[in-house]
Protein backbone atom coordinates (compact mmCIF):
# COMPACT_ATOMS: atom_id res chain seq x y z
CA UNK A 1 0.00 0.00 0.00
CA UNK A 2 2.66 2.49 0.70
CA UNK A 3 3.70 3.88 4.36
CA UNK A 4 1.28 2.75 6.89
CA UNK A 5 1.09 4.06 10.31
CA UNK A 6 0.35 1.95 13.41
CA UNK A 7 -1.08 2.43 16.89
CA UNK A 8 -2.36 0.13 19.37
CA UNK A 9 -4.18 -0.34 23.20
CA UNK A 10 -5.75 -2.74 24.83
CA UNK A 11 -9.70 -2.84 25.69
CA UNK A 12 -10.68 -4.90 27.92
CA UNK A 13 -8.33 -7.59 27.82
CA UNK A 14 -8.57 -8.01 24.05
CA UNK A 15 -5.28 -6.17 22.03
CA UNK A 16 -6.38 -3.61 19.38
CA UNK A 17 -4.25 -3.00 16.64
CA UNK A 18 -4.62 0.03 13.96
CA UNK A 19 -2.35 -0.15 11.01
CA UNK A 20 -3.65 3.02 8.57
CA UNK A 21 -2.93 4.13 5.11
CA UNK A 22 -3.76 7.74 3.95
CA UNK A 23 -2.53 9.75 0.94
CA UNK A 24 -2.22 12.66 3.74
CA UNK A 25 -0.29 13.11 7.12
CA UNK A 26 -3.72 14.52 8.28
CA UNK A 27 -5.23 10.73 9.18
CA UNK A 28 -3.29 8.20 11.11
CA UNK A 29 -3.26 5.17 12.79
CA UNK A 30 -3.89 7.56 16.27
CA UNK A 31 -6.62 9.01 15.25
CA UNK A 32 -8.57 6.10 14.40
CA UNK A 33 -7.91 4.16 17.63
CA UNK A 34 -9.14 7.12 19.48
CA UNK A 35 -12.10 6.74 17.35
CA UNK A 36 -12.56 3.34 17.14
CA UNK A 37 -12.20 2.84 21.07
CA UNK A 38 -15.37 3.72 22.58
CA UNK A 39 -17.17 1.88 19.36
CA UNK A 40 -15.06 -1.94 20.17
CA UNK A 41 -16.01 -0.83 24.01
CA UNK A 42 -19.17 -0.90 23.38
CA UNK A 43 -19.56 -3.95 21.70
CA UNK A 44 -17.65 -5.65 24.18
CA UNK A 45 -20.21 -4.10 26.78
CA UNK A 46 -23.36 -5.45 24.65
CA UNK A 47 -21.94 -8.95 24.23
CA UNK A 48 -20.95 -9.33 27.93
CA UNK A 49 -17.37 -10.68 27.05
CA UNK A 50 -14.50 -9.77 24.65
CA UNK A 51 -15.18 -12.48 21.99
CA UNK A 52 -11.11 -13.06 20.69
CA UNK A 53 -7.66 -11.90 21.92
CA UNK A 54 -6.36 -9.81 19.52
CA UNK A 55 -8.12 -7.33 17.14
CA UNK A 56 -6.75 -5.84 14.17
CA UNK A 57 -7.93 -2.59 12.12
CA UNK A 58 -6.80 -2.43 8.44
CA UNK A 59 -7.36 1.36 6.97
CA UNK A 60 -7.37 2.54 3.46
CA UNK A 61 -8.09 6.22 3.45
CA UNK A 62 -8.24 7.26 -0.55
CA UNK A 63 -8.04 9.96 -2.71
CA UNK A 64 -9.17 11.26 -6.37
CA UNK A 65 -5.86 10.09 -7.87
CA UNK A 66 -6.56 6.61 -6.27
CA UNK A 67 -9.74 6.58 -7.95
CA UNK A 68 -8.17 6.55 -11.57
CA UNK A 69 -6.04 3.76 -10.56
CA UNK A 70 -8.45 2.20 -8.64
CA UNK A 71 -12.20 2.32 -10.52
CA UNK A 72 -13.39 0.34 -7.42
CA UNK A 73 -12.38 2.86 -4.94
CA UNK A 74 -15.79 4.64 -6.09
CA UNK A 75 -17.70 2.43 -3.81
CA UNK A 76 -16.61 2.63 0.20
CA UNK A 77 -17.26 -0.43 2.38
CA UNK A 78 -15.50 -2.97 4.62
CA UNK A 79 -15.08 -6.25 4.94
CA UNK A 80 -14.79 -8.42 8.83
CA UNK A 81 -12.32 -11.60 8.97
CA UNK A 82 -13.08 -12.48 12.21
CA UNK A 83 -10.03 -11.02 14.29
CA UNK A 84 -9.71 -8.38 11.42
CA UNK A 85 -11.54 -5.73 9.53
CA UNK A 86 -10.88 -4.02 6.70
CA UNK A 87 -12.08 -0.73 5.58
CA UNK A 88 -11.88 1.89 2.43
CA UNK A 89 -13.47 5.44 2.34
CA UNK A 90 -12.07 8.55 1.45
CA UNK A 91 -9.54 10.72 3.16
CA UNK A 92 -12.40 13.09 4.69
CA UNK A 93 -12.74 13.49 8.17
CA UNK A 94 -16.11 14.80 8.18
CA UNK A 95 -16.76 10.96 7.44
CA UNK A 96 -15.63 9.55 10.85
CA UNK A 97 -18.97 9.26 11.92
CA UNK A 98 -19.47 6.53 9.36
CA UNK A 99 -16.07 5.18 9.91
CA UNK A 100 -17.69 4.57 13.44
CA UNK A 101 -20.80 3.12 12.13
CA UNK A 102 -18.57 0.74 9.95
CA UNK A 103 -16.71 -0.52 12.75
CA UNK A 104 -19.63 -0.98 15.00
CA UNK A 105 -20.93 -3.22 12.17
CA UNK A 106 -18.10 -5.03 11.19
CA UNK A 107 -17.13 -6.29 14.92
CA UNK A 108 -20.30 -7.01 15.49
CA UNK A 109 -20.12 -9.89 12.40
CA UNK A 110 -17.73 -11.51 15.48
CA UNK A 111 -21.04 -13.34 16.96
CA UNK A 112 -23.30 -13.36 13.39
CA UNK A 113 -22.18 -15.41 11.07
CA UNK A 114 -18.46 -16.21 12.24
CA UNK A 115 -20.41 -17.70 15.71
CA UNK A 116 -23.88 -18.40 14.12
CA UNK A 117 -23.95 -19.50 10.71
CA UNK A 118 -26.43 -22.19 8.76
CA UNK A 119 -24.50 -25.45 7.64
CA UNK A 120 -25.61 -24.49 3.74
CA UNK A 121 -23.33 -21.43 4.61
CA UNK A 122 -20.94 -23.75 5.90
CA UNK A 123 -21.06 -25.82 2.21
CA UNK A 124 -21.35 -23.09 -0.19
CA UNK A 125 -19.31 -23.29 -2.99
CA UNK A 126 -18.32 -19.73 -3.68
CA UNK A 127 -17.27 -19.90 -7.56
CA UNK A 128 -21.33 -21.14 -8.11
CA UNK A 129 -23.28 -17.71 -7.69
CA UNK A 130 -26.35 -19.61 -5.90
CA UNK A 131 -27.18 -19.37 -2.65
CA UNK A 132 -29.57 -21.64 -0.11
CA UNK A 133 -29.14 -19.96 2.85
CA UNK A 134 -32.31 -18.94 4.59
CA UNK A 135 -30.90 -16.71 7.32
CA UNK A 136 -29.34 -13.24 5.98
CA UNK A 137 -31.81 -11.53 7.83
CA UNK A 138 -29.49 -12.68 10.83
CA UNK A 139 -26.24 -11.91 9.83
CA UNK A 140 -26.78 -8.70 8.22
CA UNK A 141 -29.97 -7.36 9.64
CA UNK A 142 -29.51 -8.28 13.79
CA UNK A 143 -25.60 -7.06 13.12
CA UNK A 144 -26.52 -3.78 11.99
CA UNK A 145 -29.38 -3.70 14.47
CA UNK A 146 -26.96 -4.80 16.67
CA UNK A 147 -24.67 -2.05 15.78
CA UNK A 148 -26.84 0.71 16.16
CA UNK A 149 -28.78 -0.70 19.71
CA UNK A 150 -25.49 -1.26 21.45
CA UNK A 151 -24.25 2.45 21.12
CA UNK A 152 -27.70 3.69 22.88
CA UNK A 153 -27.41 1.17 25.72
CA UNK A 154 -23.75 2.41 26.48
CA UNK A 155 -25.10 5.80 25.99
CA UNK A 156 -22.72 6.53 23.47
CA UNK A 157 -25.65 8.05 21.38
CA UNK A 158 -29.06 9.76 23.24
CA UNK A 159 -32.79 7.56 22.43
CA UNK A 160 -33.38 10.94 20.49
CA UNK A 161 -30.20 10.04 17.55
CA UNK A 162 -31.04 6.64 17.82
CA UNK A 163 -35.11 7.41 17.05
CA UNK A 164 -33.75 10.05 14.21
CA UNK A 165 -31.29 6.69 12.45
CA UNK A 166 -34.62 4.82 13.05
CA UNK A 167 -36.43 7.49 11.03
CA UNK A 168 -33.81 7.68 8.13
CA UNK A 169 -34.06 3.24 7.88
CA UNK A 170 -37.76 3.63 7.37
CA UNK A 171 -36.86 6.23 4.44
CA UNK A 172 -34.44 4.87 2.63
CA UNK A 173 -35.88 0.96 3.01
CA UNK A 174 -39.04 2.62 1.55
CA UNK A 175 -36.89 3.18 -1.77
CA UNK A 176 -36.86 -0.48 -2.81
CA UNK A 177 -39.28 -1.09 -4.48
CA UNK A 178 -41.33 -3.59 -4.98
CA UNK A 179 -40.22 -4.44 -1.51
CA UNK A 180 -38.70 -8.56 -1.17
CA UNK A 181 -39.29 -10.58 1.86
CA UNK A 182 -36.21 -10.69 3.30
CA UNK A 183 -36.34 -14.95 2.73
CA UNK A 184 -36.60 -13.63 -0.87
CA UNK A 185 -33.58 -11.58 -0.15
CA UNK A 186 -31.82 -13.98 1.18
CA UNK A 187 -32.20 -16.46 -1.31
CA UNK A 188 -32.28 -14.00 -4.62
CA UNK A 189 -29.23 -11.42 -3.45
CA UNK A 190 -27.19 -13.39 -6.16
CA UNK A 191 -29.34 -12.39 -9.12
CA UNK A 192 -29.68 -9.47 -11.36
CA UNK A 193 -32.84 -8.19 -9.77
CA UNK A 194 -31.87 -9.20 -6.38
CA UNK A 195 -28.82 -7.30 -6.04
CA UNK A 196 -30.63 -3.71 -6.80
CA UNK A 197 -32.43 -4.98 -3.75
CA UNK A 198 -29.53 -5.95 -1.56
CA UNK A 199 -29.54 -2.61 0.12
CA UNK A 200 -32.49 -3.23 1.96
CA UNK A 201 -31.43 -5.80 4.65
CA UNK A 202 -29.02 -3.19 6.31
CA UNK A 203 -32.57 -1.23 6.15
CA UNK A 204 -35.74 -3.44 6.47
CA UNK A 205 -33.27 -5.62 8.23
CA UNK A 206 -32.34 -3.69 11.02
CA UNK A 207 -36.04 -2.50 11.06
CA UNK A 208 -37.26 -5.94 11.46
CA UNK A 209 -34.37 -6.97 14.39
CA UNK A 210 -35.90 -3.70 16.37
CA UNK A 211 -39.51 -4.90 16.36
CA UNK A 212 -38.93 -8.29 17.01
CA UNK A 213 -36.80 -6.85 20.16
CA UNK A 214 -39.85 -4.81 21.09
CA UNK A 215 -42.14 -7.90 20.59
CA UNK A 216 -39.82 -10.01 22.65
CA UNK A 217 -39.44 -7.69 25.71
CA UNK A 218 -43.18 -6.67 25.94
CA UNK A 219 -43.40 -10.83 26.07
CA UNK A 220 -41.02 -10.95 28.22
CA UNK A 221 -42.17 -8.14 30.81
CA UNK A 222 -38.75 -6.59 30.03
CA UNK A 223 -36.58 -9.73 31.20
CA UNK A 224 -35.34 -11.29 27.41
CA UNK A 225 -34.94 -9.15 24.57
CA UNK A 226 -33.86 -10.32 21.12
CA UNK A 227 -29.97 -9.57 22.62
CA UNK A 228 -30.51 -12.63 25.37
CA UNK A 229 -31.60 -14.81 22.76
CA UNK A 230 -29.06 -14.14 20.02
CA UNK A 231 -26.11 -14.70 22.70
CA UNK A 232 -27.77 -17.69 23.40
CA UNK A 233 -27.71 -18.82 20.35
CA UNK A 234 -24.17 -18.07 19.75
CA UNK A 235 -23.49 -19.82 22.76
CA UNK A 236 -24.81 -22.90 22.03
CA UNK A 237 -23.51 -23.15 18.29
CA UNK A 238 -20.32 -21.09 18.14
CA UNK A 239 -17.72 -21.05 15.15
CA UNK A 240 -17.46 -24.85 14.59
CA UNK A 241 -21.22 -26.37 14.88
CA UNK A 242 -23.48 -25.08 12.26
CA UNK A 243 -27.24 -24.67 12.71
CA UNK A 244 -29.53 -26.38 10.25
CA UNK A 245 -30.92 -23.68 7.66
CA UNK A 246 -34.35 -25.49 7.22
CA UNK A 247 -35.48 -25.63 11.01
CA UNK A 248 -33.63 -22.90 12.43
CA UNK A 249 -37.08 -20.72 12.19
CA UNK A 250 -38.54 -23.46 14.61
CA UNK A 251 -36.00 -23.09 17.30
CA UNK A 252 -36.05 -19.57 17.17
CA UNK A 253 -39.80 -19.96 18.04
CA UNK A 254 -39.05 -22.46 20.85
CA UNK A 255 -36.29 -20.57 22.58
CA UNK A 256 -38.70 -17.66 22.66
CA UNK A 257 -42.62 -17.47 22.27
CA UNK A 258 -45.58 -19.03 20.07
CA UNK A 259 -46.61 -15.50 18.70
CA UNK A 260 -43.19 -15.04 17.46
CA UNK A 261 -44.42 -17.88 15.06
CA UNK A 262 -46.72 -15.19 12.83
CA UNK A 263 -43.82 -12.75 13.01
CA UNK A 264 -41.73 -14.59 11.50
CA UNK A 265 -44.37 -15.87 8.54
CA UNK A 266 -45.36 -12.14 8.17
CA UNK A 267 -42.07 -10.45 8.08
CA UNK A 268 -38.97 -12.51 7.22
CA UNK A 269 -40.95 -15.43 4.89
CA UNK A 270 -43.03 -12.82 4.08
CA UNK A 271 -43.12 -8.95 3.09
CA UNK A 272 -45.86 -7.11 5.59
CA UNK A 273 -45.26 -3.32 6.43
CA UNK A 274 -45.36 -3.10 9.86
CA UNK A 275 -47.32 -0.86 12.14
CA UNK A 276 -44.93 1.60 13.44
CA UNK A 277 -47.67 3.38 16.05
CA UNK A 278 -48.81 0.33 17.29
CA UNK A 279 -45.13 -1.49 17.64
CA UNK A 280 -43.41 1.61 19.64
CA UNK A 281 -46.89 2.32 21.91
CA UNK A 282 -45.42 0.32 24.15
CA UNK A 283 -42.28 2.12 25.01
CA UNK A 284 -44.04 4.98 25.12
CA UNK A 285 -42.54 6.01 21.68
CA UNK A 286 -44.90 8.01 19.07
CA UNK A 287 -44.78 7.39 15.80
CA UNK A 288 -46.00 10.00 13.22
CA UNK A 289 -45.69 8.90 9.63
CA UNK A 290 -46.11 12.73 8.60
CA UNK A 291 -45.32 16.13 10.93
CA UNK A 292 -46.82 19.56 8.70
CA UNK A 293 -44.08 22.33 9.14
CA UNK A 294 -44.61 25.54 7.58
CA UNK A 295 -47.42 25.57 5.33
CA UNK A 296 -45.90 28.40 2.97
CA UNK A 297 -42.79 26.79 1.99
CA UNK A 298 -42.99 23.87 -0.96
CA UNK A 299 -41.26 20.84 -1.02
CA UNK A 300 -40.83 17.95 -3.74
CA UNK A 301 -40.28 15.68 -1.15
CA UNK A 302 -36.96 14.79 -1.83
CA UNK A 303 -33.48 16.41 -1.88
CA UNK A 304 -31.08 17.47 -4.61
CA UNK A 305 -27.19 18.35 -5.02
CA UNK A 306 -25.21 19.58 -7.37
CA UNK A 307 -24.49 17.84 -10.29
CA UNK A 308 -22.62 18.72 -13.72
CA UNK A 309 -25.74 18.03 -15.80
CA UNK A 310 -28.38 19.89 -13.67
CA UNK A 311 -29.18 18.52 -10.23
CA UNK A 312 -29.02 14.38 -9.04
CA UNK A 313 -31.87 13.25 -6.44
CA UNK A 314 -29.60 12.42 -3.50
CA UNK A 315 -32.46 11.27 -0.64
CA UNK A 316 -35.86 10.59 -0.63
CA UNK A 317 -37.95 12.37 2.40
CA UNK A 318 -42.18 11.53 1.55
CA UNK A 319 -43.71 8.44 0.78
CA UNK A 320 -45.90 10.59 -1.46
CA UNK A 321 -43.08 10.48 -3.85
CA UNK A 322 -42.86 7.23 -4.38
CA UNK A 323 -46.03 7.57 -6.74
CA UNK A 324 -43.48 10.06 -8.88
CA UNK A 325 -41.35 7.27 -9.25
CA UNK A 326 -38.17 9.16 -8.93
CA UNK A 327 -35.10 7.41 -7.44
CA UNK A 328 -32.18 8.13 -5.91
CA UNK A 329 -29.57 8.95 -8.31
CA UNK A 330 -31.60 10.25 -10.80
CA UNK A 331 -29.86 13.19 -12.85
CA UNK A 332 -32.23 16.17 -13.00
CA UNK A 333 -32.00 18.23 -16.79
CA UNK A 334 -35.47 19.87 -16.90
CA UNK A 335 -38.09 21.00 -14.58
CA UNK A 336 -41.59 21.94 -14.92
CA UNK A 337 -43.89 23.76 -12.60
CA UNK A 338 -47.72 24.23 -13.99
CA UNK A 339 -46.37 24.37 -17.71
CA UNK A 340 -43.68 26.54 -17.13
CA UNK A 341 -40.36 25.52 -17.55
CA UNK A 342 -37.76 26.57 -15.07
CA UNK A 343 -34.38 27.36 -15.49
CA UNK A 344 -31.99 24.42 -14.29
CA UNK A 345 -29.40 26.46 -12.20
CA UNK A 346 -32.26 28.50 -10.58
CA UNK A 347 -34.90 26.04 -10.13
CA UNK A 348 -34.72 25.19 -6.51
CA UNK A 349 -35.22 29.23 -5.76
CA UNK A 350 -38.26 29.41 -8.04
CA UNK A 351 -39.53 26.59 -6.89
CA UNK A 352 -39.82 28.15 -3.27
CA UNK A 353 -42.34 30.68 -4.54
CA UNK A 354 -44.52 27.85 -5.98
CA UNK A 355 -47.96 27.05 -4.30
CA UNK A 356 -48.40 23.78 -2.79
CA UNK A 357 -50.23 20.96 -4.88
CA UNK A 358 -48.87 22.79 -7.97
CA UNK A 359 -48.46 20.16 -10.81
CA UNK A 360 -44.41 19.19 -11.80
CA UNK A 361 -43.12 17.26 -14.14
CA UNK A 362 -39.11 16.44 -14.30
CA UNK A 363 -37.28 15.05 -17.28
CA UNK A 364 -34.77 12.81 -15.49
CA UNK A 365 -31.69 10.76 -17.02
CA UNK A 366 -31.12 7.28 -15.16
CA UNK A 367 -28.87 4.77 -16.01
CA UNK A 368 -28.38 6.76 -19.55
CA UNK A 369 -32.22 6.75 -20.26
CA UNK A 370 -34.32 9.58 -20.41
CA UNK A 371 -37.47 9.94 -18.66
CA UNK A 372 -40.15 12.37 -18.00
CA UNK A 373 -41.74 11.84 -14.13
CA UNK A 374 -44.63 13.37 -12.74
CA UNK A 375 -45.85 14.69 -9.48
CA UNK A 376 -47.31 17.52 -6.83
CA UNK A 377 -45.58 20.24 -5.07
CA UNK A 378 -46.15 19.00 -1.20
CA UNK A 379 -45.68 21.22 1.83
CA UNK A 380 -42.67 20.75 3.64
CA UNK A 381 -42.97 18.76 6.39
CA UNK A 382 -40.79 15.49 8.62
CA UNK A 383 -41.22 12.34 7.55
CA UNK A 384 -41.55 9.13 9.82
CA UNK A 385 -40.83 11.02 13.34
CA UNK A 386 -40.32 9.03 16.33
CA UNK A 387 -40.96 11.12 19.32
CA UNK A 388 -41.23 10.37 23.15
CA UNK A 389 -44.64 10.39 24.83
CA UNK A 390 -44.78 13.06 27.51
CA UNK A 391 -47.75 11.20 29.21
CA UNK A 392 -46.38 7.74 28.88
CA UNK A 393 -47.92 5.36 31.15
CA UNK A 394 -45.71 4.03 34.36
CA UNK A 395 -45.52 0.77 32.53
CA UNK A 396 -44.51 2.39 29.60
CA UNK A 397 -41.87 3.86 30.90
CA UNK A 398 -40.67 0.81 32.69
CA UNK A 399 -40.46 -0.97 29.17
CA UNK A 400 -38.77 1.71 27.71
CA UNK A 401 -36.13 2.04 30.16
CA UNK A 402 -35.45 -2.02 29.22
CA UNK A 403 -35.57 -1.21 26.04
CA UNK A 404 -32.72 1.23 26.59
CA UNK A 405 -30.24 -0.46 29.05
CA UNK A 406 -28.03 -3.04 28.13
CA UNK A 407 -29.71 -5.52 30.37
CA UNK A 408 -32.63 -6.68 30.94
Amino acid sequence: MGELTTSKTTIRDMEVEVFVYSPSDSINADTVLALSHPIINCAIQFIGYTPVSRYVLLVYFHDKEDHSKIPCLNFWGALEHGNSSTYALPAQKELFPYLQKMIAHEFMHILAPLNLHSNKLVSTDYSIPVNQDNHLWLYEGITEWASHIMLLRNAFISLDDYLLELSAMIRRSRTFTPPYSLLKLSNSWHTAEGKKQYGNIYQLGALTATILDLRLLRLSEGTRGLREVYLDLVKKYGSKQPFDNDSFFEEFITLTYPEIQSFIHKHIMSYTPFDFVEEFKAVGIQYLPVQLEDQNTPSLGFTVEHHPQGFVVSKILSPDTSAVKVKVGDIIVQVEVDDSPLDGNTFLFKLMQAKIHSPYSLRVLREGKSLVLEGRILQNARYDVFRQEENATAEQRYLRLKWMTLSP
